[in-house]
């Protein structure tokens, strides 16, 4: 009876810290969703005239989801992420659809990283 005090607070620490975990683990996910979603449209758009359009409009989608996922995530990640970004867009300003299309390889890359990271198995943790 003695500790039983401390248990139960104990268990209430854990199971905060876990739906916390979980939380964000779904919120992540969804952003990250989102954003796959609009690198594939701008990914298909890229030799069209639309292709300004769409990284524009991933450009906007990525800097209203990089502030959320700034307060718990690693901002070296975010921070290549946001450069790859401004690259890929000034390339298809400047018509280089080659470089750009290197670029948009590379957003991809990083965010399939970010969702690897952020999963919960036994390599993350240890």
């Amino acid at each position: 009876m003695r500790f039983l005090k401390e248990y139960v607070i104990l268990f209430f620490i854990i199971v905060f810290i876990i739906s916390i975990e979980i939380i964000t683990v779904n919120i992540t996910k969804n952003f990250l969703t989102e954003i796959n979603n609009k690198i594939e449209e701008v990914e298909y758009s890229i030799e069209s005239d639309e292709n300004k359009k769409k990284i524009d409009e991933l450009s906007e989608l990525w800097k209203n989801k990089e502030n959320k996922l700034e307060y718990y995530m690693e901002h070296k990640e975010l921070e290549e992420i946001s450069a790859k970004i401004r690259n890929a867009k000034s390339n298809i300003e400047n018509d280089n659809i080659d470089q750009a299309k290197e670029q948009i390889d590379e957003i991809k890359f990083r965010v399939e990283h970010i969702k690897n990271i952020q999963k919960v198995n036994m390599r993350n943790i240890f």
